[in-house]
């Protein structure tokens, strides 16, 4: 088998060919989607093998049901998921990028239910409690901002970001 990846942010592509069998599959994404579950069931078909369909991905249900503006229901909709995680693949990174993007369209509320949902599911990564720090930070909340940046430190002593934040957010007081 030889195969290449290429990617950009929103964008990503995998071609693999299977030289002793003489098979090319080519996926091609406008979504950022991580194909590499379907190729393999895509693969087990053509090989007459038995077929698991992947599982969603976490941050993509989330995603949809924001774009939905299914609002209302939010909270509720995230326990759901979080306490079915099972029924999804969970990445951490990518449910932060999803926080971020709400971040990004100033969509606060939004983006911190986000990052707590990030930190229930991880509760050992520095990472997801230093961007719910950035979230409260940005949505005015310091005395939050700090407790996650404390967090952050907590579980990595080095973190230069929640470092510099916390430098920054002590000033004001």
């Amino acid at each position: 088998m030889v195969w290449h990846t290429g990617h950009y942010p929103g964008y990503s592509n995998l071609i693999i060919r299977y030289i002793d069998i003489d098979r090319t599959m080519i996926c091609l994404s406008n979504n950022g989607y991580e194909f590499y579950p379907i190729m393999k069931t895509i693969n087990d078909i053509l090989n007459n093998g038995s077929i698991t369909l992947p599982l969603p991905f976490f941050a993509e249900q989330l995603r949809r049901m924001f774009v939905d503006n299914d609002i209302t229901s939010i909270s509720d909709s995230m326990k759901a998921m979080v306490d079915n995680r099972t029924k999804y693949i969970v990445v951490e990174s990518r449910i932060n990028d999803l926080g971020y993007d709400l971040l990004n369209l100033s969509r606060l509320n939004d983006a911190i239910a986000v990052f707590t949902c990030n930190t229930q599911l991880f509760p050992n990564s520095a990472n997801v409690f230093d961007s719910l720090g950035e979230a409260y930070m940005v949505n005015g909340n310091n005395e939050l901002a700090i407790i996650n940046y404390e967090k952050a430190l907590t579980l990595k002593p080095d973190m230069p970001s929640a470092i510099n934040a916390l430098k920054k957010l002590k000033r004001k007081y």
